[in-house]
Formats: structure tokens, C-alpha cells, sequence
């Protein structure tokens, strides 16, 4: 039996695309970064995670050396901070 979310952005599924890379400073993203501690990052890969039933979706540039506690601080950063926390998360 296929499971249908009771209400919008209680599920969300999330995978990581291959990207080519991409080179820019810090500064660019992050307005809190002084010219003095900013320094250039590579992002190759794109965190993609996808509301199930409402289709939002949300695109994060990561870089290749993701680890699993900076993949939960960046979750929360800027997912959980916008939609909450999901019911389920589904990961391929």
C-alpha cells in the first residue's frame, strides 16, 4: 500500500545530483563573512530535498566533502527552519 502524507511538508524525499563544479567566495553567500576571514569554496554536488505531496523544493549547493554532521547543521539550518521537521524523510 503506497503511503499518502495526511498533510503537505510531513514527508520530504532528498538525494545528492553531481554537479560540475562551481568556485566562489564566501562572502557571496554569507553577508556575516569579513573580506578578511572570507575565502573561495567549491560546491560539486546539489543537495536536492522534495516535499512529497507539495513539490517544494529546495536546492543546497554542498561540497564533496560532506560530512554527516554537516549535512544535519545545514538541515537545520535551512530546511527545518522553514518548513520544520518532517514526519518522515526518505533518502536514495
Amino acid at each position: 500500500m503506497l503511503h499518502v502524507p495526511a498533510r503537505a511538508r510531513t514527508d520530504i524525499t532528498m538525494d545528492f545530483l553531481k554537479m560540475s563544479p562551481v568556485f566562489t567566495y564566501c562572502s557571496t553567500l554569507y553577508s556575516n563573512i569579513s573580506l578578511e576571514d572570507d575565502h573561495m569554496i567549491c560546491f560539486s554536488r546539489l543537495w536536492a530535498l522534495v516535499c512529497s505531496q507539495s513539490g517544494f523544493t529546495f536546492l543546497i549547493s554542498v561540497s564533496d566533502n560532506l560530512t554527516a554532521e554537516k549535512c544535519t547543521d545545514t538541515f537545520d539550518m535551512q530546511v527545518a527552519s522553514v518548513i520544520n521537521y518532517t514526519d518522515y524523510i526518505v533518502f536514495d
